[in-house]
């Protein structure tokens, strides 16, 4: 099981360094409160048989990437369902 979490204090940080070399904001990790086990800027996620379903993106340049001024979304390949 993965925990996928956005670290807005890297968003904030690259904001301060006008998207210089930018910190990764996506953040992976094992459990709840776990030590992060990956960070990236575009992340993947994919079913039990390795296709992938949908990605989560983030701003490489301090442009958002939906018109909205998101500078994180979640892309996918297939409807989503409100549960």
């Amino acid at each position: 099981m993965n925990y996928i979490s956005i670290c807005k204090n890297l968003i904030y940080s690259n904001n301060k360094r006008n998207w210089v070399d930018p910190q990764p904001v996506i953040r992976v990790s094992n459990t709840p409160s776990g030590k992060v086990q990956k960070r990236a800027h575009t992340l993947a996620i994919k079913d039990k048989n390795g296709d992938v379903v949908a990605r989560i993106v983030s701003s490489q340049d301090g442009k958002p990437v939906i018109s909205c001024g998101a500078k994180v979304a979640i892309i996918t390949e297939y409807e989503s369902e409100v549960i």
